[in-house]
This record gives C-alpha cells, structure tokens and sequence, in this order.
C-alpha cells in the first residue's frame, strides 16, 4: 500500500517543526509528505518550502490560493518552474450577483474551468477540491464563536458540480471530507426550515443533474434527493483517490465554529478514517489544526500520528503494493 500521508505546511509558521513532525511520522509509515498552503504574496517563500522537502525526500504538494485571488498565467508559470508532486485549488467562489440561478450556476462551472484549465497546461497534475456553500462569520472579539454563517455558491460544492467541473477542465479531484459533510450539514438545515421545494421544469432538470438547485443566489437541496445524501454516497459518486480529512462533522454547530477539529480515536475517528482508507487512496493530507476556531500545532500532531497508526494497523507491510 503507497498511500501518502501528508501534513498541511504554512511557509510562516516555523517550517522546522512541521519537518521534525515528518520526521517521526515516517517512523511509522514510510510515505509522508506536505501540502504546502501558498498564500497571494507567498509564491517565493513557497518555492523555497517545497524545494527543501522534497530535498529530504518528502511528498511536497503545492496548496494553491483560491482561483479568484491569483493570475492563473502567473500560477501557470509557478506550477512549471518549481515542479511539485501535484497541486490542489478550490473551484471558486461566486462574487454578489453572479449567480442568481441554475443557468448562471453552468455559465460560472464553466467559467471557472477555464481557467483551471490553464494551470493543468502546466504538466503538474491539477486536483479540485469541494467547498461547501456557506462559511462560518467569526466573531471578532472570540474567533472560536460564530456570529453568523454567509451562504455561499461555490465551484465544486458536492459530488456531481464537482465531477463536472473537474471534466471541463481536464483536472482531477480531492474530495475533503469535511466539506462535504459541511454541505451537507448546510442543504439539511436549510430544508428544514424552508421545507419541500417545488421545483420549476428547468429547475427539475437541474436537480436531476446536479441534485441542487440555485434560487435567488442560494444553494437549495432539491426535495426527494435529501434522503438519499450523505458523506459515503458522496464519496463513492467522487471514486476520489485523494482525500482530505479532519476530526469535523461540521465548519459550524451550535453558534461554535468546529473547522479542522481533532481526529479523535473515537467511533466517529476510526470511523472516518477507515472509509476514507476503504477507496485505497493515493493520498491522505490531515488537515485538523484547531481547537476552538485558533491554530494548535498539538492537534495537528496528534491527529496525523493517529492516521498513521491506523494505517499501519490496515497495512502491516507498508512497502507492498
């Protein structure tokens, strides 16, 4: 088994111990690696963490800002200079008023797709990851309480939006784990208090392609579709064989924001993991980093260390196929 299993790396938060942190997960499993997250004014910074990695012989991907916050002729010419294993991008996110609709909703896959697809001409393999249709809006005097949650329409939000996306433009997916449950946490609650859509004939066919529908800006599950949507139908409609997983069942609960939570090994942990490890993927990034809505390196620690020994329990010989 040559799952890779890789830790998130930011450039500014002190790269050595992110690399000691490597350094003992490799005792454990021998396939380890980073994501490196490369902010706007970071690409040079970047390059630098990416080339050290993999001089000391890590899996080094490339975490590329969202679609909307770069010039892709410029992310282009990046991706072909420094050369990472692969690279990951979100889809993007709709600006105010550009997508009102189901029909505005294909305009912007497919705008969007354009430009991914200038990054994949890099010769880098490309990957897509999902976002879910809402973020949480943090409390400015407690960035652990949510003072309320954006809705949002994002590129790529669940499993059909994003397998189209990634078709137009020629890249693969990530399917994040936590993002889907996030949307699919969003969509419930929303139906819940809006109730049983009508749907138009367009919006019919719509929701027979996508699942969704979009109304005035907003992202609507489309009735009987509800019962059926859940993280492993998800999961086996993405055939994903690259995963990003955290301990969260949600971005938001309860007024908490709950983002990139621990892997605990609890039920739902060994759980998760588990199905995660069941699509026999190529690779694994631990993205739990918080506790409370603040970075804690500990958290991190500990949930990439527990992936580990599960998959170690899963595959005893990490070096056979």
């Amino acid at each position: 088994m040559r799952t890779a299993v890789l830790l998130p790396v930011w450039p500014e938060r002190n790269v050595g111990r992110f690399t000691a942190l490597l350094e003992e997960g490799r005792k454990i499993w021998p396939h380890v690696g980073a994501e490196v997250r490369i902010g706007t004014d970071d690409w040079d910074v970047a390059a630098k963490t990416v080339a050290e990695l993999r001089a000391s012989g890590y899996v080094a991907v490339a975490h590329l800002p969202s679609i909307e916050q770069f010039r892709q002729e410029e992310g282009l010419k990046w991706l072909k200079g420094v050369r990472p294993d692969w690279a990951v991008v979100h889809g993007g996110t709709a600006t105010d008023g550009e997508v009102k609709d189901c029909t505005d909703f294909v305009d912007f896959l497919r705008e969007r797709a354009a430009r991914l697809r200038v990054l994949a001409a890099s010769g880098v393999p490309v990957f897509v990851e999902n976002a879910p249709p809402r973020e949480p809006v943090r409390d400015p005097s407690d960035s652990g309480t949510a003072a309320g949650v954006r809705p949002l329409v994002r590129a790529g939000m669940f499993a059909r939006d994003l397998l189209f996306l990634a078709g137009e433009a020629g890249c693969g997916v990530v399917a994040d784990t936590e993002h889907l449950l996030d949307a699919i946490a969003a969509v419930r609650e929303k139906a819940k208090w809006d109730g049983h859509l009508l749907l138009t004939p367009g919006e019919r066919d719509f929701a027979g392609r996508f699942g969704f529908v979009v109304r005035e800006g907003e992202v609507f599950w489309a009735g009987d579709y509800l019962y059926g949507l859940n993280l492993r139908g998800e999961l086996s409609l993405l055939r994903a064989n690259r995963f990003h997983v955290t301990g969260s069942r949600a971005a938001v609960s309860g007024g908490a924001v709950t983002s990139h939570a621990e892997i605990r090994d609890d039920p739902f942990g060994r759980y998760l993991t588990r199905l995660v490890l069941s699509h026999r993927p190529l690779s694994v990034t631990v993205e739990s980093c918080h506790e409370q809505g603040r970075f804690d390196f500990g958290v991190l620690k500990r949930s990439f260390l527990l992936v580990l020994r599960i998959l170690r329990e899963w595959y005893p010989n990490p070096l056979k196929k």
